[in-house]
C-alpha cells in the first residue's frame, strides 16, 4: 500500500479519433429523376461496429456530381460523401444514379412535314412543337425535330400514306432526357417545273407525190 508521502506521475495520453471507412450506410433508395436541380436522397443509417453513429456529431454529408442524370456505371453516379467528425475520422463515398426524365410534346398531331416530290424521307423538314418535361414545374426543353428511323432513303410519293419515326434532339444536355419520337406522314407536293411536249404531224397526200 501507499503511504501518505508517496508521488504519483501525472501521464498523458491521446485518443485518436476512429475511422469510419467500412461503415454500413443506408440511403433513401427511391428513384432520383433529373429536374434541373440537386438530387439529395437522406442518409438514413451510418453503422460501425454495431454501433449506430449520430449525423452532425459523428459524421457530416454532402453531395457531389448531384444534378445531371448518370450514365451507365458507378464512376459516372452521384456521389453521397459521409466524413466523420468528433471522435471520428475518414471518408465514404456511396454513389446512387439520377435516371432522365420523361418529355412530353404539345401539339404532337399537329405537327406537319412537307416536301416536293423526289425529297428523301430523312431530307423533310419536320416542324416545331413544344416539349417540356413536369417536376414541381413546366419546363420548356428547346430542340429540333428530324426523321430518324427506317427508310430514311425512301421518296415519298404524292399521295403518300406512310408515317415514319420524328425524334427529337435537345439544344443541350441530352443526357438528361429519355428518348423523345413520334410518327408523321410527310405530305407530298408535285415537284414545280415545266413539261415540254413534241407533236407529231402526219405528211398530207400531196406531200408525198411532190416528193
Amino acid at each position: 500500500s501507499r503511504g501518505l508521502g508517496d508521488v504519483y506521475k501525472r501521464q498523458e495520453f491521446t485518443i485518436s479519433p476512429k475511422s469510419i471507412e467500412g461503415a454500413a450506410v443506408t440511403r433513401d433508395q427511391s428513384e432520383q429523376v433529373y429536374d434541373g436541380g440537386e438530387k439529395k436522397p437522406a442518409v438514413t443509417s451510418v453503422v460501425l461496429d454495431g454501433n449506430t453513429l449520430t449525423a452532425g456529431t459523428d459524421y457530416a454529408v454532402a453531395y457531389a456530381n448531384n444534378i445531371n442524370a448518370t450514365k451507365l456505371g458507378p464512376d459516372s453516379q452521384a456521389k453521397i460523401i459521409i466524413t466523420g467528425t468528433g471522435n471520428y475520422t475518414g471518408e465514404i463515398t456511396v454513389r446512387f444514379p439520377i435516371n432522365p426524365v420523361t418529355l412530353r410534346i404539345i401539339g404532337e398531331d399537329r405537327m406537319t412535314a412537307t416536301a416536293s416530290y423526289g425529297t428523301k424521307v430523312k431530307d423533310i423538314p419536320v416542324s416545331s412543337t413544344t416539349v417540356y418535361y413536369n417536376s414541381s414545374k413546366v419546363t420548356i426543353v428547346p430542340g429540333t425535330w428530324k426523321f430518324d428511323g427506317d427508310g430514311m432513303d425512301e421518296i415519298p410519293e404524292v399521295g403518300n400514306t406512310k408515317v415514319y419515326r420524328a425524334a427529337f434532339t435537345p439544344t443541350s444536355g441530352g443526357e438528361n432526357y429519355r428518348e423523345c419520337f413520334t410518327y408523321i406522314k410527310p405530305s407530298i407536293s408535285q415537284t414545280a417545273g415545266s413539261v415540254t411536249c413534241l407533236l407529231y404531224t402526219s405528211p398530207s397526200p400531196r406531200d408525198v407525190e411532190e416528193s
